[in-house]
This record gives structure tokens, C-alpha cells and sequence, in this order.
């Protein structure tokens, strides 16, 4: 039986809770049992808001095929090209197109062959 795929993540408001939720489940994921995922996301982004929030949470920039394989000792970010200035609780210019373009590449993603 084949490996299942690792579960796709998008970022959500990079302002909001979404990452921390993510760093969260993430850093239970053996005491959970949690299936492989991953985050598209900018990847510079989600260190600096687990650097803020002082967790240890290491970073791998992967593609999704690599994802699995990362997972047990990093968080698996897919970049998905868009850079995000905004803070915690502070929405900026760059919230909406980073939010849409996790959401575009997972609906690209779940529409290719695999």
C-alpha cells in the first residue's frame, strides 16, 4: 500500500491565528499521532512569527514530495513566492495576496496528476 500524500496546509490571514494553530499541531504531532503536512506559506515569514512567539520550531523549505520526509523533524514549508510583512493582529497590504496565492497553489496542486 502506498505512503498517504502529506496533508496541505494554507497560510490564512498571516495576522490571525492560522500559524500559530499550525506550530501548534506541529509540535504535537507524535504525542497526536498527526498525518505528514505541510504549510504553503513564505517560509521567512513563518520562522519569524514562531522566532516571536519563542518557540523552537524548526523550518524546512521543501517541495511537496519532500514534505513527508521532513516532517518528523521540521516543519515543512512550500514557498509560495509571495513575502509577508504583516504582524501578528496587524493585517497589512501584503495579508491578501499571500492568503490567495496558499489557497491558489493548493487548488493547482489538487488539480494536477499525481
Amino acid at each position: 500500500m502506498p505512503r498517504p500524500l502529506p496533508l496541505a496546509l494554507t497560510l490564512g490571514e498571516p495576522a490571525g491565528i492560522g500559524p500559530d494553530i499550525t506550530f501548534a499541531a506541529w509540535r504535537a504531532r507524535a504525542e497526536l499521532d498527526l498525518p505528514a503536512f505541510y504549510l504553503l506559506a513564505d517560509p521567512e515569514f513563518v520562522a519569524r512569527r514562531a522566532r516571536h512567539m519563542a518557540l523552537d520550531v524548526p523550518i524546512a523549505v521543501v517541495e511537496p514530495a519532500a514534505a513527508a520526509a521532513a516532517f518528523k523533524t521540521a516543519l515543512p514549508v512550500v514557498d509560495v513566492g509571495v513575502p509577508v510583512s504583516a504582524e501578528p493582529g496587524r493585517p497589512d497590504r501584503s495579508s491578501a495576496p499571500a492568503a490567495l496565492a496558499a489557497i491558489r497553489r493548493a487548488v493547482a496542486m489538487s488539480r494536477s496528476p499525481r
